[in-house]
């Protein structure tokens, strides 16, 4: 789980202060591909983004979110755009 404190999130867009992301053990990824093309091709040389992370040893259950706490399309939104047309 990671927790967005403050500032510009270079890992991910879309990611505000408050929000908290959830990485189930075995889902792999690398910095989504905005990020990736902000350092490689942008000419981002540092970050200013302050979060916390907590890997846990064991699985950790998530509890039902309250109505309108999820972002339903997170998971959806590390496809390529030609992927997420394809599948609407």
């Amino acid at each position: 789980m990671i927790f967005y404190h403050k500032g510009s999130f270079f890992s991910r867009d879309n990611i505000h202060p408050g929000m908290m992301t959830v990485h189930p053990s075995g889902f792999t990824h690398g910095p989504h591909p905005k990020a990736f093309n902000a350092a490689t091709k942008g000419g981002k040389s540092e970050t200013d983004e302050v979060a916390v992370m907590i890997d846990a040893r064991d699985a950790v259950d998530v509890a039902a979110m309250p109505a309108g706490v999820e972002w339903d399309g997170y998971v959806k939104s590390w496809q390529a755009p030609e992927i997420k047309q394809a599948a609407e």
